[in-house]
């Protein structure tokens, strides 16, 4: 009685480590995208479809250019332009309703806009609107966003 319960025991220990010898083999870590942005020949020709396409953890990089348009941001990623903010811009559009050139949602905890030698020019806007906390040259809104603020800018 004690030998076949052993041996079932035994079996069950077999089949269990054999079958996560075939499961542990077919999990892939996960690792982030980049996704570019530039004039032609890239993944995408603005920013902000390249933030509507990116999942999170993914790196946009913008190449050099000026980009009209406010982008939101609603999901963890970077924002890294190839050549600095020399020679990449991002510039909002004004209009009653926009917030500023850039929209951080509050449902985002780690997003990073530019880094060394890869930042971003941005100029901001007037929204027009005097009921949405008007601000004159607004370049980013964080909506009751709980991240930490680097401040790493330089004024023009």
């Amino acid at each position: 009685m004690k030998t076949i319960r052993f041996l079932i025991q035994l079996s069950l220990v077999f089949f269990l480590i054999a079958g996560l010898w075939v499961v542990i083999p077919a999990v892939k870590p996960v690792s982030a995208d980049t996704i570019t942005v530039c004039s032609s020949g890239c993944d995408y020709t603005t920013i902000q479809d390249a933030v509507n396409a990116a999942n999170a953890g993914d790196v946009i990089v913008v190449g050099p250019g000026t980009y009209t348009g406010n982008i939101t941001i609603n999901k963890n990623i970077k924002l890294l332009s190839t050549n600095g903010r020399d020679s990449t811009t991002i510039e909002g559009v004004s209009g009653a309703g926009a917030l500023g050139t850039i929209l951080i949602t509050n449902n985002t905890t780690a997003v990073q806009i530019g880094d060394i030698n890869q930042g971003f020019k941005i100029i901001g806007i007037d929204n027009g609107n005097p009921a949405v906390e008007n601000a004159v040259g607004r370049a980013f809104y964080l909506l009751q966003t709980q991240m930490e603020v680097v401040r790493r800018f330089r004024s023009v």
